[in-house]
């Protein structure tokens, strides 16, 4: 009888085994939440960037977080205009609320729109240095906005830190994207900031 034991013994026991291993190497549904905006090697690959290289300014902003919502991309001498569309039952994730109208608010910088905005700016002005004007457009269903940013503005705003990260990916990582991008406080304090840069409407 404990002959017939041993195997099955052995069997959960490498089972229980691969079920650990699964559980330790496997990222967590946060790390795969942060990863997406982990996008350093994308920068270091093309810091220096230039408006004049049309096709190359376009593929960055299409290798850009949540590229899928990104439906144009305009390049005009040494302005760029993104334009999202986000349809009804992506709103909770974007901006908060699902019914009402776009607000800044805790919701909003919670959610995905408000990282997306800082996201761009930051690594647009970064990797791009003759990138003068940006404008993010993001519409839904039921509301819009519009997302302004000037390289003079961005300069006078732009912590020493954030300079210096677009030398290595990794510190772009740990420097932009998780001490700045991830980070609530120092979201909220760039749309306290940049609050006259956003302009809302009501479809």
């Amino acid at each position: 009888m404990m002959k017939m034991k041993k195997p099955f013994l052995l069997i959960g026991c490498i089972c229980l085994v691969i079920l650990i291993g699964i559980r330790i190497f496997q990222p967590s549904d946060e790390e795969n939440r942060t990863s997406i905006w982990h996008d350093g090697d994308l920068v270091a690959r093309q810091v220096g960037a230039s408006m004049m290289n049309t096709v190359a300014v376009r593929q960055l902003a299409e290798q850009l977080p949540f590229s899928s919502e990104l439906k144009q991309v305009d390049v005009e001498g040494e302005s760029l205009r993104l334009v999202y569309e986000v349809t009804g039952k992506e709103r909770q994730a974007w901006i908060g609320t699902d019914t009402g109208t776009l607000q800044v608010n805790q919701d909003f910088l919670k959610a995905r729109l408000s990282k997306v905005l800082m996201h761009h700016t930051l690594v647009l002005f970064s990797t791009i240095p003759d990138l003068t004007d940006l404008e993010i457009h993001y519409t839904d269903p039921y509301s819009g906005a519009d997302f302004t940013m000037d390289r003079k503005t961005f300069d006078a705003y732009t912590p020493t830190d954030i300079e210096r990260a677009t030398s290595s990916s990794r510190r772009f990582n740990r420097v932009v994207i998780d001490g700045y991008v991830l980070d609530a406080s120092r979201r909220n304090t760039f749309f306290e900031r940049f609050a006259s840069r956003l302009r809302i409407q009501t479809n």
